[in-house]
């Protein structure tokens, strides 16, 4: 018979080593395996992830919890100075103690040996011994109460396994990093800290290093053998200085711990040691793979990997491989296709693997056709009934797209760049992506040939006239929309024509060019009536959208509404449910023109409803505009106001110039309702500014007439007949009839204002105003003594000013509310919260207050409130 140790009655094995460090960040990966463990039909569990990703010790501390629970204990076996299979029977027999004996080989020693014994035995450091793994089967069949935990790169393969796979220690999201406070809530921080502290212990995370130490844990991964060679270099790095130094992660990430393995005391020899165990197949596939960045389809995969023919296995098989050697991750499992990703760290060593065997420029040439291809499939499905699905779809892919972008054009490939940017065009406009748009179609555009490409070159001229309309660019956009009209008359491209009008007859529209206007909107539709297939009833749809807006705009709401609602229908047919949810906005525009509000918020509910439906979110801000403006009308100046701020945000996101103009007229009309005459000088002012760059009149005339309506209603006739006639100067220019949703309304304080002055007063007022410019009419406010009669409180009230305030421009209303939280030490931010405003007009109303008390800081204004008795004394507050 065998020897045997440990044999006695009531002996128990325990070899785990003490942990001298804590185990950090594994909480719920740790409950999660000792559930498993404790589960009847969990025999066999291997615990798998990539390398340095903390297996071992995440195995030793599971084992530690449950060795109670085992009668006769926990027993590690270390494999890894193992290379062959055949000497892992042995190795787990001599780590029990068990020694050869004559009657019987030695595996039928081990399984009479475990017969009878309640033990979990882990087995560290498998993936290189993987052809063992039958063996293992075999001695759970023979030893009943036996339990097997096994880490290993690899997923072993056999019957009654059981996968885990560990992830990386928790991250931050890089786009929105929490405070200081929070950041050791993730592992991954919580790791770098407590280890940066083994080797200085005066480290702390502090405001200065906090955002530096998150990006590092972000880039190495949340790996924690990487994290920990990152903090060795704590001492003669600081995590600025270090963060530097990632763009080659593998040459950083050196001298490991002197009692580590050697495969350990580098994070390249790590990866090395995966890499080495590959076939030759296998090799050449994770190479190739490194060319993606982010996450990538299988079928992205096939096609990089397949294309070279040199693969004797299906490049599925291959890729699945690879995934069950932790050397490829799988993400976002509840799309309809699930996504391949490699950690950045494991990517670094590929990509200079791919470099080294001279594939490097061929694999990038197919990753970059690939992404081209796709982007061809895609872009007819972004006008149909799989818009949502294909918009995920490129989302996902951006980070590919771009880089299939960048070869094209250091490759000087510029017929494939134009039309890689030309077929992406519409999926970046849909997505408010304005910027990185224009970049790319401008570029393209630029570097190809005018006769390059045609049907790729219209695409990309007609998304550059759309956006140029909406950053106000209109030269550009009068450039790019003439050449593509020139281009798809010569093509007969009904669709190409019909875009490049939409953005030209609005613009045509904004600067009083009624006539132009309309002869464009005609002949778009005459032209589309002509070119386009019967069955496109998406591009009709986009020529009867033109022409709604023109007969809209000329006052005809009974046309506008047909047109509209016969527009609707048809995207709706094509499967566009995002215009038919833009087109929902246009109509309720028609419903508010004519004064029916309810219609008006049906419509702009019902829009903002399908708009979730396919995410679209930059056209939000129009939605939440007319909310504010319907609010505004309705006199619930603190809805429209938090309305108005929230649409005027996504419109200083997006870069959109007439929506800001538009925006910054109806806050200034909100400041007015609130008697804050300067903050609503200001703001008109902007709205001006903004409107006269981008030749918008009509958001001039709004905010001129509309600004009139409420300063009338307040008493300050004068300014408001100025305000009237500079208006009609504009509106009489570009032929544009007033909505009749404002006709009564105006009417009605016209008279009252012709009460108040008188008729020859009030007719002087208006002539002086129809011969000044909008900035001067907007100028023209009450004088100072009127606003301050009109803000005055009750002399002696706590906290607010004596009735002989000796300011030449007293404080507003607003302006004393914020004065008010700012002694308290609030932030802009805190502000913008407090009193629901944006941050931009906390700032605003702070440098007002600075103005007028003459002051350079806020401890100053603070100090000078107090004399003026404008807050209570420092020693006497509450």
């Amino acid at each position: 018979m065998a020897e045997r140790i440990g044999d006695r009655p009531g002996s128990r094995f325990h070899n785990l080593p003490f942990l001298l460090t804590p185990l950090i960040g594994r909480e719920q990966q740790e409950q999660a395996i000792r559930s498993l463990l404790l589960r009847p039909e969990v025999r066999l569990l291997t615990l798998t992830g990539t390398a340095g990703i903390g297996k071992t010790r995440l195995a030793q501390k599971v084992a530690t919890d449950l060795s109670e629970i085992f009668l006769h204990g926990v027993c590690q076996v270390q494999l890894a100075p193992l290379s062959d299979a055949e000497l892992v029977v042995p190795t787990i027999a001599q780590t029990l103690g068990l020694r050869d004996a004559e009657e019987r080989s030695l595996f039928e020693s081990l399984k009479a040996f475990l017969r009878d014994k309640h033990l979990l035995l882990l087995l560290d450091n498998f993936e290189q011994v993987i052809q063992a793994a039958p063996a293992l089967v075999e001695l759970l069949l023979a030893c009943p109460s036996i339990k097997i935990l096994v880490t290993s790169r690899a997923v072993l393969h056999v019957e009654g396994e059981y996968e885990f796979s560990i992830p990386p220690l928790s991250l931050p999201d890089p786009l929105h990093l929490p405070a200081k406070e929070e950041l050791l809530q993730y592992g991954a921080v919580a790791l770098f800290v407590q280890r940066a502290q083994m080797v200085q212990t005066n480290f702390v995370l502090s405001e200065d290093n906090a955002a530096a130490l998150a990006q590092i844990c972000i880039r190495l991964d949340g790996l924690p053998l990487a994290l920990e060679l990152a903090a060795a270099r704590n001492k003669l790095l600081p995590p600025q200085a270090l963060l530097g130094r990632l763009n080659h992660r593998l040459a950083v990430l050196t001298g490991g711990r002197q009692d580590a393995p050697s495969r350990q005391q580098t994070l390249r020899d790590t990866i090395r040691w995966s890499y080495d165990l590959l076939n030759a197949e296998e090799q050449r596939c994770f190479r190739r793979l490194a060319i993606f960045v982010g996450s990538w389809t299988l079928e992205a995969a096939e096609a990089v990997c397949s294309e070279a023919s040199d693969l004797s296995r299906p490049a599925i098989d291959v890729v699945a491989s690879l995934l069950d050697k932790s050397l490829l991750q799988q993400s976002d499992r509840s799309a309809d296709e699930p996504r391949l990703l490699m950690l950045e760290t494991i990517r670094e060593y590929a990509l200079e693997r791919l470099a080294d065997s001279g594939d490097l420029e061929t694999t990038e040439q197919r990753h970059a056709m690939y992404y081209l291809a796709l982007a061809e499939q895609s872009e007819p499905e972004l006008f149909g009934h799989q818009q949502r699905a294909w918009i995920g779809r490129l989302t996902r892919d951006a980070e590919n797209l771009r880089a299939a972008l960048q070869w094209s054009q250091t490759h000087q490939m510029n017929e494939q760049l134009l039309r890689l940017a030309g077929n992406l065009g519409h999926f970046w406009y849909m997505c408010g992506r304005f910027s990185e748009a224009m970049l790319w179609l401008e570029t393209a555009l630029r570097e190809a040939g005018p006769d390059v490409a045609v049907s790729a070159r219209i695409k990309a001229l007609y998304i550059v006239a759309l956006i140029a309309s909406h950053l106000g660019q209109s030269d550009l956009l009068f450039v790019r929309a003439r050449e593509c009209l020139t281009l798809a008359r010569q093509d007969g491209d009904g669709r190409g024509f019909v875009i490049a009008s939409w953005p030209l007859v609005h613009h045509l529209l904004a600067s009083g060019d009624m006539i132009g206007a309309q002869a464009q909107a005609e002949e778009t539709l005459t032209f589309v009536q002509a070119h386009a297939p019967a069955e496109d009833s998406w591009t009709l749809a986009c020529a009867l959208n033109a022409f709604g807006s023109v007969v809209l705009s000329q006052g005809d709401y009974t046309q506008a509404q047909h047109v509209y609602e016969h527009a609707i229908a048809l995207f709706k047919e094509a499967g566009d449910l995002w215009l038919y949810g833009e087109l929902h906005l246009f109509l309720a525009n028609v419903y508010w023109a004519q004064g029916d509000e309810t219609k008006a918020q049906t419509f702009l509910k019902e829009g903002l409803a399908v708009h979730d439906q396919v995410g679209n979110v930059w056209v939000t801000g129009w939605f939440v505009s007319l909310f504010g403006e319907i609010a505004l009308h309705q006199g619930d100046i603190p809805r429209a106001r938090f309305l108005l701020e929230a649409g005027l945000k996504r419109h200083q996101q997006l870069g959109d110039q007439q929506g800001q103009a538009l925006l910054y007229a109806l806050l200034a009309q909100a400041a007015a309702w609130e008697h804050d005459y300067t903050v609503t000088r200001d703001l008109a002012v902007q709205s001006l500014e903004i409107a006269r760059t981008v030749h918008d009149s009509r958001s001039l005339i709004l905010c001129l007439e509309e600004l009139a309506d409420v300063v009338a209603g307040q008493g300050e006739s004068e300014w408001a007949a100025r305000l009237w006639g500079a208006a009609e100067r504009y509106r009489e220019a570009s032929h544009a009839p007033l909505p009749q949703v404002e006709r009564l309304s105006r009417v009605r304080h016209i008279k009252q204002a012709q009460r108040l002055l008188g008729e020859q007063i009030f007719a002087e007022r208006w002539a002086e105003g129809k011969n000044m410019t909008a900035g001067q009419a907007i100028a023209a406010t009450p004088t100072h003594e009127m606003t301050s009669n009109l803000q005055r409180p009750a002399q002696g009230k706590p906290g607010q000013p004596s009735a002989e305030q000796p300011l030449l421009d007293p404080l507003s209303q607003r302006e004393l509310e914020v004065l008010q939280l700012l002694a308290a030490g609030a932030s802009n931010q805190e502000i913008a919260a407090a009193l629901v405003l944006a941050p931009g007009t906390v700032k605003l109303h702070v440098s007002h207050i600075l103005s007028k008390f003459g002051v350079k800081s806020r401890t100053q204004a603070i100090l000078r409130a107090r004399d003026l008795a404008l807050l209570p004394d420092e020693h006497t507050a509450s």
